[in-house]
């Protein structure tokens, strides 16, 4: 009989240990799970910050677009303006020259 419960006792331990281990390796997957999570948030953040980036980059490029469009009409509306009062002056420079000849 003392046998019998020696053997039971070892039994119990070695049952013991095993549910022991068995918490230990799941609390292990919980940390494990909880690191997985808090790496997919981040990833997640970081992706829909580079998403709102990208965005604020087409936003300022339209813009540039617009303003450079801007400076070149201008630049335009300038040079024509330019060239309508050379011409203006040398018209009037001729006209002047025939009359006092």
């Amino acid at each position: 009989m003392g046998q019998a419960a020696a053997h039971q006792r070892r039994l119990d331990l070695i049952i013991q240990q095993d549910v022991m281990a068995e918490r230990e390796h799941q609390r292990h997957l919980k940390r494990l799970e909880k690191e997985i999570e808090l790496e997919n948030a981040r990833a997640v953040s970081s992706s829909a910050t580079v998403e709102r980036t990208q965005a604020q980059i087409e936003i300022f490029e339209r813009l540039l677009m617009k303003v450079l469009q801007q400076q070149i009409e201008k630049i335009e509306k300038r040079e024509t303006r330019s060239q309508d009062l050379g011409a203006g002056r040398t018209q009037n420079y001729y006209s002047t020259s025939t009359l006092t000849q």
